[in-house]
């Protein structure tokens, strides 16, 4: 009787308290590119659901850019179009990203 009672309260109030965890793939890519062709990337990539995780300046321009593996693919194409086919991303690294979800 009791001790069910506390064990059964307990756990609805772990159960009230908890927060779901969803890992989502992610893809980083990385490219070189021209200062003049910079702006109009930024706009495509994030535009499309991308993020851009490191812009690094010097002779030319390193930038490397995130999305969900999901729509990758998609960004990279945007990418190339953009381009005219002189820049294809690079594959960098994959790894799950958690969104909290209460």
């Amino acid at each position: 009787g009791g001790l069910t009672r506390a064990y059964s309260g307990s756990a609805a109030e772990a159960v009230a308290n908890a927060h779901c965890t969803f890992f989502e793939e992610y893809t980083e890519y990385e490219l070189e590119i021209e200062y003049y062709e910079y702006q109009k990337l930024l706009y495509e990539i994030t535009t499309a659901g991308g993020e851009i995780t490191l812009s690094d300046f010097g002779s030319g321009v390193s930038l490397c850019f995130a999305s969900p593996t999901r729509i990758s693919e998609r960004i990279c194409k945007k990418v190339v179009a953009a381009t005219n086919g002189k820049r294809i991303p690079k594959l960098k690294r994959t790894y799950y990203d958690e969104e909290k979800i209460k």
